[in-house]
């Protein structure tokens, strides 16, 4: 089912002075009001017409799968094809739409055992299609451009829009997040990041103005990844002011120029909402151009802020963008004032919203994020060469005058070019808000970054039960290049960093390996894995048990890498403990191959690990090679037979981002298979 549905020429009557004649007196200074006139009739849509006898047989069938917001659209234009017969390579087309949700057909095509519906997918952002191949094993896309844009902010009703000061006051996204999680009175919410791109790349937004205002390293600088996701246009489009023939005297007109009215006259009774400079609700302010490149001293560190917000967004959540915006009108305690929210959400809530129901939008100040509706061709190795030029036909056509009239005319912006003013105002859009703001490489949010933030979700919404298993082998002593400290001593800091982010109620225990460390064995259990809120030895939690074990682990000077002996003793024992409904796995940290001549073979290891298994009860593998001796190409082999996976890091610092990383990618494989 389509998320938004907007009127066609024959909806509404000319009579009256209801909410949806004051959006249309608003729409008739600009081209929008030319594509609903028109009378698209794109919401009413329901089926494509016959061919005709000519080209029945010859017809090229084209499958499209896209995000429901520009599904509208897209029928429209499929539409066009039947009615103007129109053509590829002198054949006809017979495009079939369908609006699918995004998460959705990603997590379709990430296994390419399954063979796809589609020969074409047109998500929302193109963070869907590296989801989709997370662990490599995706169904192949290919890239064909961008059909639209769509910039993304916190979207608010008008009680929580007035007291933070829309549209004079602008904030960072950092700002924003603080200014409507701190305050008990206006509560922010989101679509599940894990089902939503706004919600996504929100999150990271606030992850990375964190990182910035607390004077932390950023999240790219610490993990060596500043590349941003690939086929970024230069600039996003730069919205025009409207410019009404007629001076408009309807009520959205009169608003942008009037006092703003107080919180209680736009709702219902509720408590009085806190000045945005009270303690509860610091940083609601507004910032000169470059303010928020300057640290505040005294704040928590980037890790612990976002981890904090995601907690509370975990409380205010939509299981998907299609039910976002009504937890603006829940009743009680679950509704939500504040959303991250995309411009044409906001624009199709507003068309058909009455004025005091109005959304209005901040665009925060220090990242310019958007959806970018990327075209895929899926699978392209299988396509035949019709379908393939089909499917260019059919994306040129996307991009043709029409069709740009109907994203206009559904609050897309054009992929390049200018967007008219009246679809920023009608969104709630206004100056001095940043909406013509152009996208430069910093604003971009780079695919680890993304990953992160989604393993970092996982943590904080599914409990997880994990062992972790370190090398404390006599090459850990080694030091890492310019840090002052050695591979044990980094590993620690980030793995402690880790732990960190974890819940009360999550389970988490430690090992150390190494040959000569525990008479014949080669591992030894230090902390059983248990809930990190648990007491376990008098008034001391596990948590306090484990952080002081993490820190007292030492290399063993002569110690050999015993890799295989311990990963099995360390994986049956995970095994053993599995606990139903947790994410539990098995995390294996090494700087080296397996060194233990009196250990079993890597081929028994493999034979063993599989006798262990159980599908019923996964535990995957996920296995950290740190600098270049490990070899991840093993670990990988290793860790594939667990349903895990291996990863390779160069600087003990980024195991953190590696393992988050690897949550992601390894709970999206477990949902595959559990399909």
């Amino acid at each position: 089912m389509e998320r938004h549905t907007l009127p066609d020429s024959g909806a509404g009557g000319t009579g009256g002075a209801g909410p949806r004649s004051r959006h249309r007196r608003v729409l008739m200074a600009t081209a929008l009001v030319l594509t609903l006139a028109a009378g698209t009739g794109v919401a009413a849509y329901s089926g494509l017409p016959p061919f005709g006898r000519s080209c029945e047989e010859s017809a090229v069938r084209l499958d499209v799968a896209v995000s429901p917001d520009i599904a509208p659209v897209v029928r429209a234009a499929a539409d066009r094809v039947h009615k103007e017969k129109i053509t590829s390579d002198g054949q006809c087309m017979d495009v079939r739409v369908e609006a699918r949700e995004n998460y959705q057909v990603a997590l379709e095509l990430s296994d390419r055992r399954s063979e796809s519906e589609y020969e074409v997918w047109l998500p929302d952002s193109k963070i869907w299609a590296h989801q989709a191949d997370a662990s490599s094993r995706g169904v192949p896309l290919v890239a064909a451009g961008e059909v639209a844009v769509s910039p993304i902010g916190v979207a608010t009703d008008r009680s929580a829009g007035s007291w933070l000061g829309w549209p004079g006051k602008t904030y960072t996204w950092a700002q924003l997040a603080t200014a409507t999680t701190a305050s008990e009175s206006v509560h922010l919410g989101t679509a599940d990041p894990t089902h939503s791109a706004t919600g996504l790349l929100a999150l990271a937004g606030v992850a990375a103005s964190y990182a910035r205002e607390s004077g932390d390293r950023t999240w790219e600088e610490r993990n060596g990844t500043d590349r941003p996701l690939p086929d970024e246009p230069s600039a996003a489009p730069e919205p025009k002011e409207p410019e009404p023939k007629e001076p408009d005297s309807s009520p959205s007109a009169k608003r942008s120029a009037e006092p703003r009215p107080k919180p209680s006259a736009t709702k219902g009774p509720k408590q009085p909402l806190p000045s945005p400079s009270s303690p509860r609700a610091e940083g609601a302010q507004s910032l000169p151009d470059e303010a928020d490149r300057t640290p505040r001293p005294g704040l928590p560190d980037a890790d612990a802020r976002i981890a904090a917000t995601a907690r509370l967004l975990a409380q205010r959540l939509a299981p998907a963008d299609s039910q976002i915006l009504r937890t603006l009108s829940a009743p009680g305690s679950s509704r939500n004032e504040a959303v991250f929210l995309s411009e044409q959400a906001a624009f199709t809530h507003n068309f058909s919203a009455g004025d005091k129901d109005d959304l209005d939008l901040f665009y925060p100040t220090d990242r310019a994020l958007r959806l970018d509706y990327p075209y895929h061709l899926v699978d392209v190795n299988d396509l035949t060469v019709d379908e393939e030029r089909a499917a260019t036909r059919f994306v040129a056509l996307l991009g043709d005058a029409t069709s740009l009239r109907d994203l206009a005319a559904h609050g897309f912006r054009p992929p390049r070019g200018e967007a008219p003013g009246v679809l920023v105002h009608t969104a709630g859009g206004r100056p001095p808000q940043p909406y013509a703001r152009q996208v430069t490489s910093a604003d971009q949010i780079s695919r680890d970054l993304l990953q992160e933030m989604l393993g970092m979700w996982t943590i904080t919404v599914r409990s997880a039960r994990l062992t972790t298993v370190v090398d404390v082998s006599g090459s850990m002593q080694s030091p890492v290049p310019g840090r002052g400290e050695t591979r044990l001593e980094a590993t620690k800091a980030s793995l402690l960093r880790v732990v960190d982010q974890f819940s009360q109620e999550d389970e988490i225990g430690l090992w150390e390996f190494a040959t000569g460390l525990n008479g014949p064995h080669d591992y030894r259990e230090l902390v059983p894995t248990a809930r990190l809120g648990a007491l376990v030895r008098g008034e001391r939690t596990q948590r306090t048990q484990l952080s002081a074990a993490f820190q007292a682990l030492k290399p063993v000077p002569d110690g050999a890498t015993g890799l295989y002996d311990s990963t099995l003793a360390a994986y049956k024992s995970a095994q053993a403990g599995h606990v139903p409904g947790k994410f539990n796995a098995l995390i294996v940290v090494t700087d080296g191959a397996n060194q233990d001549r009196f250990s079993i073979s890597r081929s028994t290891l493999l034979a063993k690990l599989k006798e262990v298994r159980d599908d019923r009860r996964p535990v995957p593998l996920i296995a950290i090679a740190v600098g270049t001796s490990a070899d991840q190409g093993e670990l990988d082999k290793i860790a594939q037979v667990t349903g895990g996976a291996g990863y390779q890091v160069s600087d003990p610092a980024d195991i953190q981002g590696a393992i988050l990383k690897a949550i992601t990618a390894v709970g999206r494989s477990l949902d595959v298979d559990r399909d």
